[in-house]
């Protein structure tokens, strides 16, 4: 009983972890544009602390979390996809030569 490694799922997955990523950082913009437009409405201590938070997760994530997962689906995809394919050419090419 072998392991088998279904190279069109593993690169199908990280592209879903791209999308998903990529989608997170368009909902940011969108809250983005809602905490600008609420600060245009809303001047207070409170506004500002509430501004500044949405900044700081904000950044906090496109510094670190975006570039990880988006390192990491790119990783998988690219690396782990075509490195199981090589492998398994390899295997195959020296199977064959026991035929």
């Amino acid at each position: 009983m072998g392991i088998y490694i279904n190279i069109d799922s593993v690169k199908a997955c990280a592209q879903d972890i791209s999308n998903t990523n990529k989608s997170m950082l368009e909902d940011f913009a969108v809250v983005e544009k809602a905490v600008q437009r609420l600060n245009s409405q809303w001047s207070s201590n409170a506004s500002n602390a509430c501004s500044g938070r949405f900044g700081s997760i904000k950044n906090s994530y496109l510094d670190d979390s975006f570039k990880v997962i988006d390192n990491l689906a790119k990783f998988i995809g690219n690396n782990i996809a075509e490195q199981y394919y090589a492998t398994e050419l390899a295997v195959s090419k020296a199977a064959d030569a026991f035929k």
